[in-house]
């Protein structure tokens, strides 16, 4: 699942602090966004990038379903989390 997610992310134009080969994916968010990201799903705060932009952590394990993968993905290709 952390594998779908990732690229999920990608495609949607998230931009990633690194390309994980493991169950945790640090894509890079804009700040505005996690008030409204926190209200939709679980994650970390993982470290600043830059004054505008966090770098966050989403961790999936043996139980995470490939349909919350696919809602969240698809939750986070409207607005306001559109990114492109």
């Amino acid at each position: 699942m952390a594998a779908r997610l990732q690229y999920g992310l990608k495609s949607l134009g998230w931009p990633l602090m690194v390309d994980s080969p493991t169950n945790q994916i640090f894509p890079i968010a804009a700040n505005s966004l996690l008030p409204r990201l926190d209200e939709l799903c679980f994650f970390n705060t993982w470290c600043p990038l830059d004054e505008d932009h966090t770098v966050i952590r989403f961790v999936t394990f043996f139980a995470t379903k490939q349909e919350d993968v696919d809602g969240l993905l698809n939750e986070l290709s409207k607005n306001p989390f559109r990114i492109l």
